[in-house]
C-alpha cells in the first residue's frame, strides 16, 4: 500500500532491536518510530535466522504489544510515478482479492486511491465512472421532457378550465409559452448548478493539492530525519556486542524467560554458558 505506517519503538520493541546485529541496532538507537513493514520484515527474518527456535525467536504480537501509531506517510506521487497501466490493473487486481479474502462486500469497495488517482491523472475514466455519467445524463435528459411537459399541460388546461370561452388555439399557445418560460428556467438552473459544481470541483482540487503537498512534505522531512540519522548512528560506537543468531546453549538453565512489570512475555537474550561458574552466575 502506499500508506507508510509508523509506530513508537516501545520497550519491547527496543528490546527486539537490541537483539540484532550492531549495524541494525545503530540505525535505530536514536529513533523513537520505526516503518511498520520493516519491523515485520525484521522479526520474520530473525525467526528465519534461528530456524524457528522458540527459545531465541520473536513473536511479531509481543513485540509490538505497546506500540502506537504516532504517523501515517502517504507517498501516493511516488507510486503513481513508478506504476504502468498494466500494474496498476493488476494492482487492482490484487487489491479486491484481497478484500475477498478478509469477506469485504465489493459492491461499494472503492478502488485502490493512487489507481483512482492514476485514471483521473491520465483522464482515463473508469467503467463506473462511465456507467455514473450516462445515467446521470439520461436522469437529465428525462427531467427535461418531462418539465417541458407538465408546463404544457398546466399552460393548456389552465385555459381550457378558466377560459372555456375561448378559442381552442389559444391553449395551444398559453402552452407553448409555459414550455419557453420553463425553457429559461431550466436553462438557469443548470448554469447555476453547473458553475457550483466547477466551485466544489476546483475547492476539491486545490486542497488535494494543499494536501499532497503537506504529505510530500512530511515524507521529506521523515526522509531527511532518517538520512540524518543514520549518518549520526554510523559515526557512533556501538556499546553491544553481535550476538549470533543460534547459540550453543546445552544448559537450558542458560536460557532466563521472566516477563517485565507490564506483563510482557518477551524473553531475555540468550546467554552463551562458557564454563560451570558462569552457569551458576546465570542462574543467580
Amino acid at each position: 500500500m502506499p500508506t507508510q505506517v509508523l509506530v513508537s519503538i516501545s520497550d519491547e520493541v527496543r528490546y527486539f532491536l537490541n537483539s540484532q546485529p550492531a549495524a541494525l541496532r545503530k540505525v535505530y538507537r536514536h529513533r523513537d518510530s520505526i516503518d511498520l513493514d520493516d519491523l515485520c520484515k525484521m522479526v520474520e527474518d530473525h525467526n528465519e535466522r534461528v530456524n524457528h527456535d522458540k527459545r531465541i525467536s520473536f513473536v511479531l504480537a509481543d513485540v509490538m504489544k505497546n506500540c502506537k501509531v504516532v504517523a501515517r506517510l502517504n507517498n501516493d506521487e511516488e507510486m503513481l510515478s513508478k506504476l504502468t497501466p498494466l500494474e496498476r490493473m493488476r494492482a487492482e487486481a490484487a487489491e479486491r482479492k484481497y478484500q475477498r479474502s478478509i469477506g469485504a462486500d465489493l459492491k461499494g469497495a472503492s478502488r485502490l486511491n493512487f489507481v483512482a488517482a492514476a485514471h483521473r491523472r491520465e483522464g482515463v475514466s473508469t467503467v463506473a465512472e462511465e456507467v455514473k455519467g450516462v445515467s446521470e445524463n439520461i436522469s437529465t435528459a428525462l427531467h427535461f421532457i418531462m418539465a417541458f411537459l407538465g408546463s404544457f399541460a398546466f399552460g393548456y388546461y389552465f385555459i381550457k378550465i378558466f377560459r372555456e370561452y375561448m378559442d381552442p388555439t389559444y391553449r395551444y399557445l398559453f402552452g407553448g409559452f409555459c414550455c419557453v418560460l420553463t425553457l429559461f428556467v431550466e436553462a438557469l438552473l443548470f448554469i447555476v448548478r453547473d458553475q457550483k459544481a466547477d466551485l466544489i470541483a476546483k475547492n476539491a482540487r486545490m486542497k488535494a493539492r494543499e494536501r499532497a503537498r503537506a504529505e510530500a512534505a512530511e515524507m521529506r522531512r521523515y526522509k531527511e530525519k532518517l538520512e540524518e540519522e543514520t549518518r549520526k548512528a554510523e559515526s557512533e560506537p556501538d556499546e553491544l556486542e553481535d550476538v549470533p543468531a543460534v547459540t550453543a546453549i546445552e544448559d537450558s538453565k542458560a536460557v532466563e524467560e521472566v516477563e517485565d512489570d507490564e506483563g510482557s512475555t518477551l524473553r531475555k537474550r540468550p546467554v552463551v554458558v562458557t564454563d560451570k561458574s558462569s552457569a551458576v552466575e546465570a542462574e543467580d
